[in-house]
């Protein structure tokens, strides 16, 4: 019988002592800023039990003091402290592991959760926030030293590949790029009018903390179980997930009352259609038009008519109805989440698939429920906007499967995707060079292959642009 090999120790000298100090500088900080403050919150320490916060403080005060010790025997007993860790590390592992993990929640729960969800408690909540952030800070340094130590980072084969891709770097380069265009100029984060050009739905703290906890929770299950971690990859699974993934966004979606928005008029008893307004309108009139047999927008010039024939289809399902109207929109727009899904698992694994496209799921929630608020686009309304991210998305995986397998085909999909993209709204025309470039960075060494790829490119976005926006009419004169 062969013995199994011991746990190695990671952690050298330096770090011990490293962690000692930076933990006790944490935690001695935390306990001077919740002793000031204590006065501010009388009566809330122990959930109401008691007037001053000198247990919670004490706890803390002793944590302090534990690294204290720890700096100290990494300084002055190395040996002694070593064969102690060997002793209790490979015992004791899963336990640390835990405790690190926690600290690590503890210390995002504090940064990202508002005291009003803790009701009554809220007051004592936010009193603990600074003990809560630096456990967050002590297990993330742990953790990060535990990473670095063992050789993890070397591990990382895939998200290295990922980032060495001219894609990555393109797209790198080019947000950058809008990020300081926009931050200059203010462009599209300056208001124009009371009503709309909001930047966007954010995602809130609480629901990022309840779902990266979740996927965290299953991503340790997948390491620890085999069993699981196979079940996860098999084509089965694989597929139940996007069901699953599709029919969420269906039901959290469809599901979920618009009431009232700048593009829609509010429902009431007397009035529960949700008719469109605004630009929602014209798009609209822009669709009965086909099914009037008055061509796209009654034949005038539009920069939208592949929407208006989009719309006009889904008249022909729900008729004038415009409930029914937005349930098949979302019956489409349902497959965002779902190619969020593969691009998650493109890049990284089908967890990490399954956490964007949830945080995805939650954004556009947030913006129908918010629309009497704010006026941003959302899955309910009539717009481009959504139909273009879900082009995108697909625009996207197109990209990564011609890195993988340099495929014809592909490339001519990518130049109609952007030709259908541009019939929906005119910004995907600026895809057309930057896409280009990337084709002349990647074959720049074999001539042939560029000209026939930037040729298969420009043949399928002119297939597509020009047989459709040929349709086009000019205003009639």
């Amino acid at each position: 019988m062969t013995k199994k090999p011991a746990t190695v120790i990671p952690f050298r000298k330096i770090d011990l002592i490293l962690l000692g100090l930076l933990g006790l500088i944490e935690l001695i900080t935390a306990v001077i800023i919740l002793g000031i403050s204590s006065a501010k919150f009388p009566g809330v320490f122990l959930f109401g039990k008691s007037e001053q916060g000198i247990l919670e403080i004490t706890i803390l005060a002793f944590l302090a003091l534990s690294f204290l010790v720890l700096a100290v025997m990494a300084i002055r007993s190395p040996i002694r402290l070593e064969k102690w860790l060997h002793n209790v590390f490979p015992r004791y592992k899963w336990l640390l592991a835990m405790i690190t993990l926690a600290g690590i929640i503890s210390g995002w729960a504090a940064a990202t959760i508002p005291p009003d969800f803790f009701g009554r408690f809220g007051s004592y909540y936010q009193w603990l926030r600074p003990a809560g952030l630096v456990a967050g800070l002590i297990g993330l340094q742990c953790w990060a030293l535990f990473i670095w130590r063992a050789g993890r980072i070397s591990a990382l084969k895939e998200p290295v590949k990922w980032v060495k891709s001219p894609s990555f770097w393109l797209c790198l380069v080019i947000s950058v790029a809008l990020f300081f265009f926009s931050y200059f100029t203010k462009f599209g984060m300056v208001a124009d009018t009371p009503l709309w050009n909001v930047p966007g739905i954010p995602v809130s703290g609480l629901q990022m903390f309840l779902t990266v906890l979740a996927i965290g929770g299953l991503m340790l299950l997948r390491r620890l179980s085999v069993t699981f971690h196979r079940l996860l990859e098999g084509r089965l699974a694989q597929l139940v997930i996007i069901l699953l993934v599709y029919a969420a966004a269906l039901f959290v979606w469809g599901l979920t009352p618009l009431n009232g928005d700048s593009l829609a008029v509010e429902t009431s008893l007397a009035n529960p259609q949700p008719y469109p307004q605004r630009d929602a309108r014209v798009h609209d009139l822009g669709a009965l038009s086909v099914l009037y047999g008055e061509g796209i927008n009654f034949k005038e010039y539009t920069d939208k008519p592949l929407y208006m024939v989009i719309l006009a289809m889904l008249h022909l399902v729900s008729g004038n109805d415009y409930g029914l109207l937005q349930w098949v929109q979302i019956v489409l727009l349902a497959v965002i989440p779902v190619l969020v899904y593969l691009l998650g698992r493109r890049v990284h694994s089908s967890l990490f698939g399954g956490l964007i496209a949830t945080i995805v799921i939650l954004q556009q929630r947030n913006a129908v429920v918010l629309s009497r608020m704010i006026s941003a686009v959302n899955v309910k309304l009539l717009v481009t906007e959504t139909f273009v991210l879900l082009g995108v998305i697909l625009l996207a995986l197109f990209l990564f499967k011609w890195e993988d397998h340099n495929d014809k085909k592909v490339m001519l999909a990518l130049g109609g995707v952007v030709g259908a993209l541009s019939l929906i709204r005119l910004n995907p025309l600026l895809f057309i060079p930057f896409i280009g470039l990337l084709i002349i960075i990647v074959y720049w060494k074999r001539k042939r292959l560029l000209l026939t790829r930037l040729l298969l490119f420009a043949a399928g976005f002119a297939v597509i642009f020009c047989s459709l926006g040929g349709q086009r009419n000019e205003r009639k004169g």
